[in-house]
């Protein structure tokens, strides 16, 4: 070839080649069209616009959405946030994504933990309340049912590790949310919640109990837990079988949790994970577990027929380690739920028909509102009247009332204070007009400083002093309780007398409400 030809070859070989170039990202672009999921990100791609979006939704919008489209899948992008990964890790041991945090020693932190470490926000005195008021309401319910109740909080990583936290992450107050729910529910509340902490710190003097590289407990820490777990409830189901104690080990090496894949640093990011299986195998054997509405939900069974049923309402600190296989071990039939906040679901209780009931939850979610849930009174205990005579709430402000004896009353915004000077106090009701030919119920709902007696008392014609004999009491537990009295008479007349308990003390008013009720009822 002469030089000439060379001359005229290199100009094309330089356009072919630039073609190439300018081809190649959308070749590429054009074998993930289909891709609908980024593995390394962890995250949903941006779908495609329609054009007929251009009619609905104008065009600037639609070439928006092309924009996230196209960018989502240029060539090369899932290797090329792999590489700034690496080289923000290795050289600057920096964070290439806002979930994670990079601790010391290799150590990695869920950043929303980490930032609920730094500054905790107070609860609220209300808001301590609601959730004691939903946690009691669950415990209360489950006790018509037969049903034995645990609450339980997960604790956060940086509550055991805070050594390995970054040098600038300073805590502010020595008061955790945890904290904050655990003293107010040992003061106001016979709810008993099991605090994971002091056994799990007793346990990392000598053993590692949390993940470096993911948010949870490792099968050391589980193993922690589930003891604590089975002593608590074998003091509330005492035919449960004993504790598993011995266990095998199996080291997987070079394993990586889920921050270290938030970070695309599997391989990076490493450790040896230890696994602990009871030495004769586990018993419980996954069964399918069919729900439209709990999709992560999952059940284990077992042979022994004669051993109770467990359902779990928890996170992927029970669901996603070996937490629940441990339990499991030890019930016919376990229904583990996984949410990622506090959830309980009444219709599953009743289909499930468990003996037991845990309810878990991480301690970052204690800021996120619980859930309320619907007890249906009248469908379960058959309390439920046709008309309201007298609602006294928080939207009456708790008018009429007559302090008596041994008592003085203080509306609140929530409820009405009742300051017990004495071991009788009691008030008198607003008068209302009994319905000539029905009895009468009353629903109270309350909370109470102690173990004691609600006591009412009723006036019937030819009556003018309240007496024993024209009374009906209920016991009330320590904390939030729900109270239904019935009192079918035809000769009621005058004001009810209410005596909220028989220890001096602070008692809560949420509700008082009259309700006409048929004598067929």
């Amino acid at each position: 070839m002469s030089p000439r030809d060379h001359s005229n070859a290199t100009p094309i070989a330089m356009a072919i080649g630039f073609l190439v170039l300018l081809w190649i990202p959308l070749g590429g672009m054009f074998f993930s069209l289909g891709d609908s999921k980024s593995n390394i990100e962890k995250r949903v791609l941006e779908p495609a616009p329609n054009l007929a979006d251009i009619q609905t939704k104008g065009l600037n919008a639609f070439c928006q959405q092309f924009n996230k489209f196209f960018n989502d899948r240029i060539v090369f992008r899932q290797w090329l946030i792999t590489a700034n990964n690496v080289f923000r890790f290795v050289l600057f041991r920096t964070s290439s994504s806002e979930r994670v945090t990079i601790g010391k020693a290799g150590w990695l932190y869920y950043t929303g933990a980490v930032r609920d470490f730094r500054s905790p926000k107070s609860l609220s005195t209300k808001r301590l309340s609601e959730i004691q008021r939903i946690l009691e309401e669950r415990r209360n319910w489950l006790a018509s049912q037969g049903i034995k109740y645990l609450f339980l909080v997960a604790p956060n990583k940086t509550t055991i590790y805070p050594e390995h936290l970054p040098d600038y992450v300073h805590r502010r107050s020595q008061e955790s949310k945890l904290d904050q729910l655990q003293n107010h529910l040992e003061k106001n509340s016979d709810l008993p919640v099991l605090d994971l902490r002091p056994a799990l710190r007793k346990t990392k003097i000598t053993k590692q109990i949390y993940h470096r590289t993911d948010t949870h407990w490792n099968d050391e820490g589980a193993l922690t837990a589930y003891r604590l777990i089975m002593a608590a409830l074998t003091a509330i189901t005492p035919t449960l079988s004993p504790v598993m104690k011995e266990f095998h080990s199996k080291t997987n090496f070079d394993q990586s949790g889920d921050l270290a894949h938030l970070l695309t640093l599997s391989s990076l990011a490493s450790e040896d994970m230890v696994r602990l299986r009871p030495n004769g195998g586990f018993l419980a054997k996954k069964v399918p577990f069919e729900s439209q509405k709990h999709k992560k939900a999952q059940a284990k069974e077992q042979a022994n027929r004669n051993l109770p049923k467990l359902l779990v309402f928890g996170d992927s600190f029970v669901r996603g380690t070996r937490l629940k296989d441990f339990l499991a071990e030890h019930f016919q039939r376990s229904v583990f739920v996984r949410g990622t906040r506090d959830h309980f679901d009444v219709a599953l209780v009743k289909s499930e028909k468990p003996d037991i009931v845990i309810q878990e939850i991480v301690e970052r979610f204690l800021a996120v509102p619980f859930q309320d849930n619907s007890f249906d009174h009248a469908a379960n205990n058959n309390h439920r009247a046709s008309s309201a005579l007298l609602s006294l709430d928080p939207t009456s402000r708790y008018q009429n009332l007559r302090p008596m004896r041994d008592a003085t009353l203080t509306p609140h915004e929530s409820w009405l204070l009742v300051t017990a000077t004495g071991k009788d106090p009691h008030f008198q009701l607003p008068p209302f007009d009994f319905p000539s030919r029905q009895g009468i119920e009353l629903e109270i709902i309350l909370q109470s400083p102690t173990q004691t007696e609600l006591q009412m008392f009723y006036l019937v014609q030819g009556e003018t002093k309240y007496s024993e004999k024209f009374s009906m009491t209920k016991p009330i537990q320590k904390g939030r309780n729900t109270l239904h009295l019935s009192l079918i008479r035809n000769d009621l007349w005058g004001k009810l007398r209410l005596d909220p308990g028989r220890a001096p003390g602070e008692y809560r008013i949420h509700s008082i409400r009259v309700y006409a009720k048929d004598r067929a009822n």
